[in-house]
């Protein structure tokens, strides 16, 4: 319908709206925030300027963004697959305030 929301595939199949992206706040043990959140990878990966290769966290570079993107868009396309990406980032300290 004119004005509503972009929705994912399998949510226009069973006649519901999926959430573009979905973040939640968790406090850790130390009381340190960290958010978590999952959404269309490229959205996601828009506002990523690291990742997680398995070992350690390390600078995305521009190349892998592309590949990552590529292989959401050939999973969509080919297989009709809808794939989602997760991220995580630390609550600055000066921003803690916002969640209390």
């Amino acid at each position: 319908a004119a004005g509503s929301a972009p929705q994912g595939r399998a949510g226009r199949e069973a006649g519901f709206q999926l959430p573009l992206l979905v973040a939640v706040v968790v406090e850790d043990e130390g009381g340190s925030l960290q958010v978590f959140s999952r959404g269309p990878p490229g959205m996601v990966l828009s506002r990523c300027s690291s990742l997680w290769d398995g070992d350690s966290i390390r600078p995305l570079e521009e190349e892998e963004r592309r590949q990552l993107l590529g292989c959401n868009a050939s999973m969509a396309g080919n297989r009709c697959l809808e794939c989602f990406a997760f991220s995580y980032s630390p609550v600055p300290e000066e921003l803690k305030w916002l969640f209390s």
